[in-house]
């Protein structure tokens, strides 16, 4: 349903995006950004995936550290530490959260995110056709009112000494059709730099979007790099209890697991915190932008 929805705006903002500038370029790349902010949606719901497996190695350690300090004050005969060791097979069999197709799902997303920002550099060209436009308007309108008056003046001293009365009446006529063509110049320039500033407000908004998103995916990245490292050294000290079996083996591996595990967990709910503060942003800076484009005036 949030995907259909997503989608629909999606096509909203397309059709109004055609009907109020009809510029190709920029309704691709509001195309581009918008189908790109649902590829990087599908990579939190991958991550979202992750985490939970990432849960249950946690639910796993905290179960062999519990079985662990449960049974080595035990004294019993034959085999020991039973239950903690199962937890430790168990735990190692599950291997990490991460897979092999979320790595290539972030590395696909993370230059998909860096092509976004190259596509944006368009926001310095309209910066300058912002800053022309006003000076232009003045300069057009001053050399249509010029051309116009020596083109009439021409005229008329080619007239004046036969046509007197003509001279008077173009005399008296003359600020009607300048005020008119003063007035169409400067509508017509006044709508050139609002068209042109609506497009830079869109582009600096999907500007703005793409920047958090990439800050946040290289907080994702940082994070996710060590919550594998935590993991990994927990599966390596469990692999070493389990090919040594041996009293000292199992207190050396297990306080290494203890320690390792505050920072795994602290680490995988940081990730989350992320994860979802990261998917927040994005639907909000959707919204922000396709609240922009429904504001754009009709042609």
């Amino acid at each position: 349903m949030a995907t259909d929805r997503l989608e629909m705006d999606h096509e909203v903002a397309k059709i109004i995006l055609e009907s109020t500038w009809n510029d190709k370029e920029l309704i691709h790349l509001v195309d581009y950004y918008f189908n790109h902010c649902l590829r990087i949606l599908g990579f939190y719901t991958s991550l979202g995936t992750c985490l939970g497996l990432a849960r249950d190695n946690q639910s796993r350690i905290q179960l062999a550290i519990m079985h662990y300090e449960e049974e080595r004050g035990e004294n019993v005969g034959g085999e020991k530490y039973v239950k903690t060791l199962q937890d430790l097979q168990r735990l190692r069999e599950a291997g990490g959260p991460f897979t092999y197709e979320f790595s290539m799902l972030f590395n696909s997303v993370w230059e998909q995110q860096a092509e976004m920002l190259q596509k944006l550099q368009a926001r310095e060209k309209l910066d300058k056709e912002l800053k022309s436009a006003q000076t232009w308007r003045r300069v057009t309108i001053a050399i249509f009112v010029t051309v116009f008056m020596s083109a009439l003046i021409l005229s008329v001293v080619a007239v004046a000494k036969a046509w007197k009365p003509v001279v008077i009446a173009l005399a008296a006529g003359l600020p009607a059709p300048i005020a008119t063509a003063g007035k169409w110049c400067d509508s017509w320039w006044k709508k050139y730099r609002r068209e042109r500033k609506g497009k830079k407000e869109l582009i600096d908004l999907m500007n703005a979007g793409t920047r958090i998103s990439i800050n946040d995916l290289v907080t994702i990245r940082l994070l996710v790099s060590k919550l594998g490292t935590e993991i990994e050294s927990i599966l390596q000290n469990a692999g070493f209890i389990l090919g040594e079996e041996q009293e000292e083996a199992m207190k050396l591996g297990m306080r290494e697991i203890k320690k390792r595990a505050e920072v795994f967990m602290k680490t995988m709910e940081d990730l989350s915190t992320q994860a979802d503060k990261s998917s927040h942003e994005i639907h909000r800076a959707r919204t922000v932008i396709l609240q922009r484009i429904i504001g754009q005036p009709s042609r």
